[in-house]
């Protein structure tokens, strides 16, 4: 498929994936209910959940830069995320740290013109690097170089894989770039890779807050860089929204085994070989777990209802 024509399809799947569904009108969202963007996920999902990690990860950029990027961030990178032109990731894993992000060894340090270079290396990124879109908005976790060890050193920056000039338009590529593809269970459709920052160039959102040192020889307690504003928020927004997704991937892969199984077992006509000695026990077991999934999703779906009522519910007098 020709390049231009493979963007254009990612660009429209990637807005009716959901990318538009909850953003805000005036950013080029539809300002609909969680609820719905949940639900035309699931449907994507059970698709191809490869695929429907992208718009996944790309909402959560969207969410991120909402809440904690500078208006200047948002004019330049909301529109076309929303759109489905360029697609987000997440950067917070490396070689020596899993989970535990105080283990981080990528730093970032200032280049006096409000810009920071980026030095390390990340794994598992999931669409980490393609050329299904015109760029691709890394969020990634970094030390400055006077933070303080754990997770109150760590900042978060904005560093797209081309750089983009002050009115909208590509520029330069970034020094950013994959070194490896690695292989995720289930998902080997998505490009998943090792990302390397070499000198790479990215941004912060400009609100640096500071936290006391431990106590030096004196006693005297110093005060130290302790990561930008917003970190914490990402963090738990990110983490929020990767469990979802997580949720939903297992709820629409179980739904996909259920209906397999149903279906080789012939619940619905006459039971195969000696399938049909156990056929009344796997059956209550397939249809249990079909209870178990399609309420699950109506819990998912429930909650993302109520928290919309919550928001719109007037304050108390």
């Amino acid at each position: 498929m020709p390049h231009e024509k493979l963007q254009n399809l990612q660009a429209s799947s990637l807005g009716f994936a959901g990318n538009a569904r909850s953003a805000a009108p005036e950013v080029g969202g539809q300002g609909l209910p969680k609820a719905l963007e949940f639900a035309v996920f699931e449907r994507v999902h059970s698709a191809n959940m490869a695929f429907g990690l992208c718009p996944l990860l790309t909402q959560g950029a969207i969410e991120a830069l909402s809440a904690h990027g500078t208006e200047r961030q948002k004019s330049l990178y909301l529109h076309k995320l929303i759109a489905g032109t360029w697609t987000g990731t997440m950067n917070l894993t490396e070689p020596q740290a899993g989970s535990d992000l105080a283990l981080l060894r990528t730093r970032a340090e200032p280049d006096g013109n409000g810009k920071y270079r980026l030095y390390g290396q990340k794994i598992f990124i999931t669409w980490g690097d393609h050329d299904a879109a015109e760029n691709i908005v890394h969020l990634v976790l970094a030390r400055l170089p006077d933070a303080p060890e754990g997770t109150r050193g760590i900042s978060l920056f904005l560093a797209p894989k081309t750089l983009v000039n002050a009115d909208g338009s590509l520029g330069a590529t970034n020094t950013l770039g994959p070194v490896s593809i690695e292989h995720k269970l289930g998902i080997h459709a998505s490009p998943t890779c090792v990302l390397a920052y070499e000198d790479a160039i990215g941004w912060t959102n400009g609100k640096t807050r500071f936290c006391l040192g431990p106590a030096d020889a004196e006693g005297r307690r110093h005060k130290h860089r302790a990561g930008n504003i917003g970190f914490h928020h990402y963090a738990f927004q990110l983490r929020s929204r990767k469990d979802v997704g997580a949720l939903l991937a297992f709820l629409v892969r179980a739904g996909i085994g259920v209906g397999a199984g149903v279906r080789y077992l012939g619940l619905g006509g006459k039971a195969r070989g000696p399938f049909a000695l156990v056929l009344p026990l796997v059956s209550r077991l397939l249809y249990l777990a079909t209870d178990l999934v399609v309420g699950s999703i109506a819990i998912e779906l429930l909650r993302n209802l109520s928290k919309r009522r919550a928001r719109l519910r007037p304050p108390p007098a």
